[in-house]
């Protein structure tokens, strides 16, 4: 295959994976929460020099991750202006090279090409990879799994290396992906850190690591960037240590409050939720684990697998239990069970379709075909308020109206200074519980608000969509 060929078949390929996640941050507003705080956050940022603010007054300093995702965030914001694309072009490129970087990894490291095809792309149509706080929302959580990638895939190619400089090559690339991943959202890198270990006195390489001067130099530089973080935001705003403890390792040993604290939370949302049906290729995984001893990669699968059910054990423990914490286990997911269907489809092209590869190919290309086309058509629940975006970009714009909320809401700041950046000026915005004037115009778009107006007001609604109203006020009752 010429070089030409297969920079237009990569390019393709690229435009593939990244069409249905673009298309899903097209057609969807920002969601009300993380997403509008790292906007508020850049935005402040970027405009207005503000490096360090509390999101919520009434809890201060509650977003504790470092600022290397949101510095590109700022970046896109100052370029490109600040929309929601703004926002989402750093997750959804890390979700497209993480895409990238699994075809790229296995392909290389084993020559194996269809395995390389399958786990690459089953990733893609995992029911939880384009989704809310993942593939195409403007989000920590892609962008961390990338670099938890990075760091493990690093990990292994230097416990395999017999070459010095590979070795210290390897070494260098893993300490910046594990002080990417740590600056990008916190220290989850360390759940996996443990079962590396492991691995690394299995292959013997304990002596070779541990005596190695680029190891040092590098966890050295890696300590000094992550000191420069967390101490220096300490220095500027002190008790910021003190709120990382509560609000990251509290979340782990219920320092704050409990959400799904059962140990059984994530290996039911692998299930239910995350990975759904695709676990099924997990028997075949199995059967390649225990008995067939011809496959060259055994090992590499073992020490996926390994890290996998280790950082599921660990993290299960956890008090606090959000779908989206154990993101960093989708791409060993895919991996493992991309082996599986690509072990599969040799078998079926061997001994069923007698070495036919190109038409056991063909049917595995219509059946991916349908998930792949199914991403186009996912819709996901919203939080009532959250159609604020809706109603202010799209409706009586210019008008003068009052918006009035229940409590501090990212989405809602967000798409009123979107608004005005795009000459819609002419809002107000309160909270509840302040006196209204007769023909005051308001928005309302959360129940609460509408069952406290209709208890002191009386009304006529000059337009609605399927959660808003806008009203304007005839009397007091």
């Amino acid at each position: 295959m010429s070089k030409s060929t297969k920079v237009v078949l990569s390019i393709a390929a690229t435009i593939l994976i990244a069409l249905p996640i673009c298309y899903q941050a097209y057609i969807n507003k920002l969601f009300i929460y993380d997403e509008g705080y790292y906007f508020i956050q850049a935005y402040e940022l970027g405009e207005h020099g503000n490096f360090f603010i509390d999101f919520d007054p009434s809890v201060k300093l509650r977003n504790t991750k470092p600022y290397l995702f949101s510095a590109l965030q700022t970046v896109l914001g100052k370029t490109i202006g600040w929309n929601e694309w703004a926002l989402r072009l750093p997750t959804i490129a890390s979700a497209v090279a993480l895409i990238w970087m699994i075809f790229l990894f296995i392909q290389k490291t084993f020559k194996d090409t269809l395995w390389a095809l399958c786990a690459s792309t089953l990733l893609l149509v995992f029911p939880y990879y384009v989704y809310p706080h993942m593939a195409f929302t403007g989000d920590h959580d892609v962008p961390l799994i990338f670099f938890t990638t990075a760091f493990i895939f690093s990990f292994y190619l230097f416990l395999i290396a017999t070459d010095s400089k590979e070795k210290n090559k390897y070494i260098r690339y893993a300490c910046v992906a594990a002080t990417a991943s740590i600056l990008t959202k916190g220290w989850m890198i360390l759940f996996f850190l443990p079962f590396c270990l492991v691995f690394l006195f299995l292959y013997k390489k304990q002596k070779a690591l541990f005596t190695n001067r680029t190891l040092w130099v590098s966890v050295l530089l890696s300590v000094a960037a992550l000191a420069l973080w967390y101490l220096g935001r300490e220095y500027v705003n002190p008790g910021y240590l003190d709120t990382v403890w509560k609000y990251e390792i509290g979340r782990y040993n219920d320092g704050v409050h409990k959400i799904h604290p059962e140990w059984k939370y994530y290996w039911l949302m692998l299930y239910f939720k995350q990975v759904q049906y695709w676990l099924l290729a997990f028997f075949v995984v199995l059967y390649m684990l225990l008995f067939d001893t011809r496959i060259i990669y055994r090992s590499f699968l073992y020490y996926i697998f390994t890290l996998l059910i280790g950082f599921l054990v660990l993290l299960s423990f956890s008090k606090v239990k959000l779908m989206w914490y154990d993101a960093p286990v989708l791409p060993l997911l895919a991996i493992m069970l991309g082996a599986g269907i690509a072990y599969g489809i040799k078998y079926l092209s061997a001994y069923v379709f007698k070495k036919n590869a190109w038409g056991v190919f063909i049917l595995y290309t219509l059946v991916y075909s349908f998930f792949y086309i199914q991403i186009f058509n996912r819709n996901f629940p919203r939080v009532l308020s959250e159609e604020y975006g809706e109603f202010i970009m799209n409706k009586h714009i210019g008008e003068e109206y009052t918006i009035v909320h229940t409590k501090y809401n990212p989405h809602l700041l967000f798409y009123d200074q979107l608004a005005d950046e795009s000459g819609n000026g002419g809002r107000v915005i309160q909270t509840m519980y302040s006196i209204y004037q007769p023909q005051q115009k308001i928005l309302i778009c959360e129940p609460l608000v509408l069952l406290d107006i209709n208890r002191k007001y009386t009304y006529v609604v000059l337009d609605s969509t399927q959660f808003c109203k806008l009203i304007q006020i005839k009397n007091q009752r």
